[in-house]
């Protein structure tokens, strides 16, 4: 019965994969972002893996009224119960992982670094402030410099960024986060190669074939860095406001 179900349920999403496909990607964005908050402290893909759980929940819900498997109010509750069990079993991920992976706690750190104008980022073309600067590590400069931004005092520099993306450099942004995690007394006992390895199995940096990281064309110059979404580390756009 159960195969029964999902040769049917598949046949249904193809019959309506053009409308889906408008449809989910602002529904599974919008359920992320309403999980963030439920999520805090969980890897930066959680919220997003479970927002993708319970968009196809909703559609297998909407399959089984248009076959009759459910009605209005089974449905209703379906989905009510079926979407709580993903986030509690989201929340025991989160807890069971919490400080434990290498990956969240490179994240988490660099996150913190950022938080506090301890590190900065330069714009990937030019090498100067990027768009959103002040959330990137950088300050007002005094009005008769050349440049109306500076680093921020004492911030230590660890890569570049353009648009959705952080291209870090992978000595200096490891050495920014190992130096303020022994700083803290935070365990920290990873080497660099093992680390990126971590962030590309999470699905936090884009990495080629075979390696941990990638190669990006930066200051006119290519460069190995490690690739990752702003978002993995800022929850969002930097200069989203």
């Amino acid at each position: 019965m159960l195969a029964h179900a999902l040769v049917g349920y598949i046949r249904w999403v193809g019959e309506q994969y053009e409308k889906l496909s408008q449809r989910m990607p602002a529904h599974r964005q919008g359920l992320r972002d309403s999980l963030r908050g439920e999520l805090a402290g969980s890897h930066p893909r959680t919220p997003d893996a479970t927002a993708a759980l319970m968009s196809a929940l909703t559609e297998l819900e909407a399959y089984a009224r248009s076959v009759g498997a459910l009605d209005k109010e089974s449905g209703k509750e379906f989905l009510s119960r079926a979407s709580a069990g993903v986030i509690e079993a989201a929340k025991a991920h989160t807890e069971a992982t919490k400080g434990g992976d290498p990956a969240t706690r490179f994240v988490e750190i660099l996150h913190s670094l950022f938080e506090a104008g301890r590190v900065y980022v330069k714009d990937k073309e030019t090498g100067q402030h990027p768009p959103g600067c002040e959330q990137l590590g950088w300050e007002e400069a005094d009005d008769d410099a050349a440049s109306p931004y500076r680093p921020k005092r004492g911030a230590d520099f660890v890569g570049w960024t353009a648009d959705i993306h952080l291209y870090l450099d992978r000595e200096a942004a490891y050495a920014a986060v190992a130096s303020f995690a022994t700083r803290g007394g935070i365990p920290f006992g990873i080497k660099p190669r093992a680390l990126w390895g971590a962030l590309k199995r999470a699905g936090v940096s884009l990495a080629d074939e075979g390696r941990t990281d990638t190669t990006a064309w930066i200051e006119k110059h290519s460069r190995r860095v490690i690739q990752i979404l702003r978002e993995a580390i800022f929850g969002g756009s930097p200069d989203d406001d």
